[in-house]
């Protein structure tokens, strides 16, 4: 062997020595450093997760008192104790405990539709089964709440649900309105049913929490402070039973009669809204082809315009209006007249000499209702409210 054979082996040798240290190093030192290191990275980045997500519960946790107060109560109804919930093995169900909640959410369900003006033979309320099963679960495999189903089936007007809906938001419950179906009858004057009743159905949940307050009543003893869920005002709401979407104008059929025809069957009030200076109610005079429009003036006491159809345009008829709501016979004499008294969101209150009346949403002068001195007393008006007789025909100030 040559020097220079000799020389290049040793560096052959040594290239080889060289390279198996660099790849035992890197595959026995390195990448065990780095694969550590990913791994610290990995948990270190999993424990700031956690720990954002304590903060986030413990931020949620005054949340969370609020919802136990909100929630529906889990107490005995006879106010003994409740008993202990069950021990809840594995391959078994947890038993809902939600009478008291149950028994009492349905009253009060009862109690807003007839306030709302809902009859109670139009009112029909189906309790399902108490629902512990189909929720989330704690480790333990406890029911973080029970859920409670009712069907609601009712017969009514649009205003009288306007009314019930603005009426179920303001009750600060763990509650909801998961379904409601709103259709027009078929053959609804066949069964006896008013032009404007529609059949609703609706599904309200409602959670009793497994933290709930145990108290006798459904709502808590103080209020809880929580947002409002209304966005506007309640006499606002009132416009959707004015612009109704069911029902039109009613068609009706005009007869040349004699002067003592009656024409207050013709005359209707077909809207409630909201105006500048409050609420407006609009009448529509199927037989004379009027529009009256009652509006509150800015110093007090109401407006009655009547409007006519000329030439695509709405004009004034200056022969009729003023403070006063006056009907006209066939013949174009008066034949009722009223003072407004008030104008409520589903129903407009009058008076003549004889007493107090209320015409609702839908309804025809014929079908006008007499207040009793007690109906009176209960909308807040008194007696003396409106003590001067109408007068005939005055014109208006603007």
């Amino acid at each position: 062997m040559t020097t220079r054979e000799r020389r290049l082996s040793v560096f052959l040798l040594a290239f080889i020595a060289l390279a198996g240290s660099g790849f035992f190093g890197y595959q026995f030192v390195v990448s065990p450093l780095r694969a550590r290191s990913a791994e610290i990275a990995r948990v270190q980045d999993e424990i700031e997760q956690r720990d954002a997500r304590i903060a986030r519960i413990r931020k949620r946790k005054p949340d969370l008192d609020r919802w136990k107060k909100l929630s529906l109560p889990a107490d005995a109804a006879d106010g003994t104790k409740p008993p202990e919930p069950a021990v809840v093995r594995p391959g078994t169900e947890p038993v809902a405990r939600a009478d008291l909640a149950q028994r009492e959410y349905e009253d009060q369900l009862n109690k807003m539709l007839r306030a709302s003006g809902f009859a109670a033979g139009d009112i029909t309320i189906i309790p399902k089964k108490p629902d512990a099963k189909n929720v989330p679960q704690l480790a333990n495999k406890k029911p973080i709440f029970t859920r409670l189903l009712f069907t609601v089936q009712l017969k009514g007007d649009l205003a009288s649900l306007v009314d019930w809906m603005t009426r179920y938001y303001k009750v600060r419950l763990l509650h909801q309105v998961r379904n409601l179906s709103v259709t027009v009858p078929i053959g609804g004057a066949n069964r006896g049913a008013t032009p404007t009743d529609l059949d609703i159905t609706m599904t309200i949940e409602a959670l009793v929490l497994d933290t709930a307050e145990q108290r006798k009543t459904l709502l808590p003893d103080k209020p809880v402070d929580v947002p409002p869920l209304l966005a506007r005002k309640d006499e606002q709401y009132a416009m959707i039973a004015g612009k109704n979407v069911f029902f039109g104008p009613p068609q009706v059929e005009r007869r040349d009669t004699g002067p003592s025809f009656d024409v207050s069957p013709f005359v209707r009030l077909n809207g409630i809204t909201s105006g500048p200076n409050g609420l407006e109610a609009t009448l529509w005079d199927g037989y004379h082809n009027r529009d009256y429009k009652i509006s509150p003036k800015s110093i007090g006491g109401y407006r009655v315009e009547v409007l006519f159809t000329l030439g695509g345009r709405k004009r004034t008829d200056s022969d009729r209006g003023g403070s006063t709501l006056s009907v006209r016979d066939a013949d174009g004499s008066t034949a009722d007249e009223w003072s407004i008294v008030r104008i409520d969101p589903r129903e407009v209150i009058l008076r003549d000499d004889e007493g107090y009346y209320a015409l609702h949403i839908g309804q025809s002068l014929a079908d006008i209702k007499a207040l009793s001195k007690d109906e009176v007393a209960a909308r807040g008006i008194k007696p003396d409210a409106a003590k001067e007789a109408p007068k005939k025909s005055a014109q208006d100030e603007p």
